[in-house]
């Protein structure tokens, strides 16, 4: 007849946890959202050519606002069958870019097979279209800064600060006029919205590819110098998390 078993009345034995162990689930609580993020984007990276990350473009108002794709001031803008519009120092006609930093915006008319629009020094001739014809500066102009074009019977006239002048059919000669009173100056007028929204997606192009935004993030730049350092400080904290958890797994299997 075999023995009988006696039972045991010893409670289980708890391990005793590190005392880092409370910082090795806070730290993995508070930066999980991070790693997540920047092992998710690691990889994606490392496939750039087969997902072609450079070629797909991100258009979207919030992201380009974000990375600050948006042009200074306010624009101005002035209509001769068409619309002559400037931001930012960038020229457009109908939305398209003309010229880069040129001065200041006067006015434009609008001819029989060209429109001309001027700046404070320059003249810029294209067809209803918007291709530039020619760009006429300040040796091709009469002395003195432009302030003001209109047309008169067809012609262009302009009010400089050397005074009045009246261009021949071809905008190539400038004499001096005085009597201007039939003359119609263009006048700058409110921004219509499609305009303003045709400047605006020609001034950020594109957008800005995929890969950027996803380098960006995975380095924390997407949010400026702050996230730099959370990412900083995630991949110590990912460090602490490997050591650790590798150092307590091998100190339980020798138990």
């Amino acid at each position: 007849m075999s023995p009988p078993v006696e039972e045991s009345n010893r409670a289980p034995v708890r391990r005793r946890r590190p005392a880092w162990w409370p910082w090795h689930q806070r730290l993995g609580i508070t930066f999980s959202v991070v790693i997540v993020a920047v092992v998710l984007t690691g990889i994606a990276l490392n496939h750039t050519g087969g997902l072609r990350l450079d070629e797909r473009r991100i258009t979207n108002a919030w992201v380009l606002d974000w990375y600050g794709m948006n042009p200074e001031g306010e624009p101005i803008a002035f209509e001769a069958d068409g619309w002559a519009l400037q931001w930012d120092e960038q020229l457009y006609w109908d939305g398209q870019p003309v010229e880069a930093e040129t001065g200041q915006l006067v006015g434009a008319v609008a001819l029989l097979d060209i429109r001309v629009i001027a700046t404070t020094d320059a003249l810029f001739l294209l067809t209803p279209t918007g291709e530039l014809i020619e760009r006429m500066d300040a040796v091709d102009l009469p002395p003195g800064s432009v302030k003001q074009i209109g047309n008169l019977n067809g012609n262009v006239m302009l009010t400089s600060t050397e005074g009045k002048f009246l261009s021949d059919p071809d905008v190539g000669e400038w004499d001096r006029y005085q009597l201007a009173a039939d003359v119609h100056w263009s006048e700058a007028e409110p921004v219509p919205a499609t305009e303003r929204e045709a400047a605006l997606q020609s001034y950020r192009g594109q957008g800005v590819s995929l890969y950027r935004v996803l380098l960006d993030l995975h380095s924390g730049r997407l949010f400026g110098s702050i996230g730099v350092w959370v990412v900083d400080a995630a991949s110590v904290a990912m460090l602490f998390l490997t050591l650790t958890g590798v150092w307590y797994a091998l100190r339980v299997k020798r138990r």
